[in-house]
C-alpha cells in the first residue's frame, strides 16, 4: 500500500500528524505485517472525509490480500463499502444480520437513527 495522503510528511513526528492522518499510518503500519484478522473500531469517527475515503478504499481491497477485516462502525455508507456481511447490535444482542447488500433504509432507520 501506498503512503497517499501522507507525501511529504516523513520527516514528521507522529504527534504532529491530524487524527486522521494518525489512524491512516496506524492501519498502514498493520496491514503491512499481514496479519490474518485486522479488527477495526470506527476508524471513521472523527476523520476528515478525505482520510475517510483513503481508508475506505484500502480497507476494502484487504480480503483480497487474505486479510479478514472485523469493523466496529456507525457511520453506515463506510461500512457498506468495506464490508460484505452485517450485524447489528442492540444492547449485546444480534438483533439483524444478513449481507450488506441487504440493508435497507426501513432497517437503518429502525436501528441507527439517532
Amino acid at each position: 500500500m501506498k503512503l497517499i495522503g501522507l507525501e511529504g510528511r516523513a520527516n514528521q513526528r507522529f504527534g504532529q500528524l491530524s487524527l486522521g492522518e494518525k489512524q491512516w499510518l496506524e492501519i498502514l503500519m498493520l496491514v503491512v505485517q499481514e496479519p490474518g484478522l485486522l479488527m477495526l473500531d470506527e476508524p471513521a469517527e472523527g476523520i476528515q472525509p478525505n482520510i475517510v475515503d483513503l481508508i475506505e478504499d484500502a480497507v476494502s481491497k484487504l480480503p483480497a490480500r487474505g486479510i479478514a477485516v472485523l469493523l466496529v462502525e456507525q457511520f453506515v455508507d463506510f461500512a457498506v463499502g468495506v464490508c460484505n456481511h452485517f450485524y447489528m447490535m442492540e444492547r449485546g444482542t444480534v438483533v439483524a444480520q444478513g449481507p450488506t447488500s441487504a440493508l435497507g433504509q426501513e432497517m437503518i432507520d429502525e436501528y441507527l437513527a439517532v
